[in-house]
């Protein structure tokens, strides 16, 4: 035993499981463990524990000794309780991406819309010299390997041209440094034509295709400013984007509490998407969407339909049916492990996660005056501007500071490392600190992350062998889903 180390256990279906919050190694565990972690967890009780039962909790304790050798560091929550060593090894000083907003104008009127109908607080177009100076400011920031560029709004579409000549100088410029530049786009889909199809393929452009699930729900949640269908103009050129470019369309919905993720994901399959993403609408300073109660209630049924989701993986794994696993996947809704997590007796490492994402750090989001933000989200609240690309000085460092480390709701969570202190931007909007979490969102994501684990302790390393045969692991997950 130890007396730093401690368990979160939990049951999911008629098993159980265990994770050491500071090892982050987990296991399935018998159900004499299950009791003794859920009970009085005293030296007589640990004593009365069969050797089986003893091997296994001894096993979790003992995870640093596993980990020892793997580069990876397992400090105790004591061992910096400000979170000072983490701020100083948190960011490089390179940026390498950037979400462009090359409009702050869109043709939809989103009801959910965070940016306030694409305007973010400015309504316009970014011009071709800011443009260009975000490359070579990207350029200066992103290192001697690899940048990417998103195109993002509004509408990016509605400055087409603009983003031709941005793809083309960035490219050129990046070669000329041997940096390998690459592109995203956050599109509505509604203005695709043959002649974006091709820019789309010319420079191998990631896209990120907003789709919130039937044409009923899609139209009533993105209405057109012309009142006609945007279900109808998405649909237009979507089954040609998808045939030319497979996996490197990742649909994107957002869910509103009246929402049914069944049915979304089941219109998004019908489309023809082979990759998609589900996210909840988030509050906004430009966005009254605040319906706490309902939220609760959807996040709720969010919760139900993984949950189902999952169980049916699971029995489709042991089963080894091979079409149904390829439609849960799909579906899952949680990530899948990959081959390295797998350790030794029956055990897997979820990774040591110290922050939600990129935001302020590797990634941030340059307006159409150049000012730049933390991220897409953070776009025209002043408070928040970190810098200029016209200017000489270094953007200020804010987020060095991992939130798992910065708050104390954060330190003590057993699911810290799994969850990354949620998203910083819905911290501000529902707490007010960009590092603590809402009570509403933690239980959510505690949760979700404990299907994650029950979900990785059960796949075997045969298992592991046959999904990859069924190419249902073999590809990378989308690495920029904005959202």
């Amino acid at each position: 035993m130890s007396g730093d180390d401690k368990l979160h256990c939990f049951s999911f279906g008629q098993q159980h499981f265990a994770i050491n919050a500071n090892t982050m190694i987990a296991s399935r565990i018998c159900s004499e463990s299950a009791s003794y972690l859920s009970g009085n967890q005293s030296h007589k009780a640990y004593d009365a524990l069969s050797v089986t039962a003893k091997s296994e909790l001894d096993a979790l304790y003992q995870g640093h000794k596993t980990l020892k050798g793997k580069n990876v560091s397992t400090p105790s929550i004591s061992d910096d309780p400000e979170g000072k060593s983490s701020a100083q090894a948190g960011w490089d000083g390179r940026i390498s991406c950037i979400a462009l907003f090359v409009t702050q104008i869109c043709n939809l009127r989103c009801t959910y819309c965070y940016g306030g109908a694409g305007e973010y607080g400015n309504r316009g177009v970014m011009d071709e010299t800011t443009a260009l100076r975000a490359v070579d400011w990207l350029l200066e920031h992103c290192g001697p390997h690899e940048g990417r560029i998103s195109f993002f709004g509004g509408e990016p579409f509605l400055n087409f041209p603009l983003m031709k000549k941005v793809a083309e100088y960035a490219r050129h410029q990046a070669g000329k440094q041997g940096v390998r530049m690459n592109f995203t786009v956050t599109t509505n889909l509604t203005l695709l034509d043959r002649e974006k199809l091709d820019f789309i393929h010319d420079f191998d452009v990631m896209t990120i295709a907003s789709f919130d699930g039937p044409k009923e729900i899609f139209d009533a949640l993105r209405p057109s400013l012309d009142d006609s269908s945007s279900y109808d103009k998405a649909m237009k050129m979507l089954p040609e984007l998808l045939a030319e470019r497979g996996r490197m369309v990742n649909a994107r919905a957002t869910l509103v509490p009246g929402s049914d993720p069944a049915a979304v994901q089941t219109a998004i399959n019908a489309a023809g998407f082979l990759r998609s993403t589900m996210v909840r609408a988030a509050r906004s300073p430009y966005s009254d969407f605040s319906d706490i109660e309902r939220d609760k209630a959807f996040s709720e049924k969010r919760l139900a339909f993984t949950s189902s989701n999952l169980r049916l993986f699971l029995d489709a794994l042991k089963n080894r049916d091979e079409a149904q696993i390829g439609r849960l996947s799909k579906t899952l809704g949680i990530s899948l492990p990959t081959r390295d997590v797998f350790l030794s007796r029956n055990r897997v490492f979820l990774g040591r996660k110290k922050y939600k994402c990129g935001v302020g750090r590797n990634y941030v989001a340059v307006s159409i005056t150049g000012d730049i933000y933390p991220c897409h989200r953070f776009t025209g609240q002043e408070n928040y501007r970190l810098g200029s690309i016209f200017s000489e000085q270094p953007i200020k460092p804010d987020f060095y500071l991992p939130p798992v480390d910065a708050a104390e709701k954060c330190r003590s969570c057993w699911t810290r490392y799994l969850c990354g202190g949620n998203c910083l931007h819905e911290n501000v909007c529902e707490t007010g600190d960009i590092r603590i979490p809402c009570d509403r969102m933690c239980d959510y994501e505690k949760q979700k992350n404990e299907m994650q684990i029950a979900l990785w302790c059960s796949i075997s390393n045969d298992d592991y062998q046959w999904l990859e045969q069924c190419r249902v692991i073999s590809a990378d997950e989308c690495k920029l889903d904005f959202g």
